[in-house]
């Protein structure tokens, strides 16, 4: 299942960044894909869109989930790094939930 990253916010993500993530599903032969992005507060959002289309079945139709990571707003650089530790472990926690097929 491929997974990309874009350092950017919501408002940020772009058709094109869709695209890509679509086009990388393509090459994987993958109907899954997780594209992650900066959530624009300190909590975590996720969204899971399915691509239009005619399918076989609603098992086959392809997927992008939209994991929005939050940042921490710590004034203090220790309690960021806490914070962002947390962060990185929803997420692989999120990822870990994935099956591929």
């Amino acid at each position: 299942m491929p997974v990309d990253a874009k350092y950017k916010f919501p408002e940020g993500i772009a058709s094109h960044d869709r695209l890509q993530m679509m086009a990388y599903m393509l090459r994987f032969q993958s109907n899954r894909g997780v594209l992650i992005h900066l959530s624009g507060t300190d909590v975590a959002v996720s969204d899971t869109v399915q691509i239009e289309g005619q399918y076989v079945d609603d098992e086959s139709r392809p997927q992008v989930t939209e994991y929005g990571i939050g940042v921490s707003q710590a004034g203090q650089w220790e309690q960021f790094l806490m914070d962002m530790h947390k962060q990185e472990k929803q997420l692989c926690q999120f990822l870990s939930g994935f099956t591929t097929y």
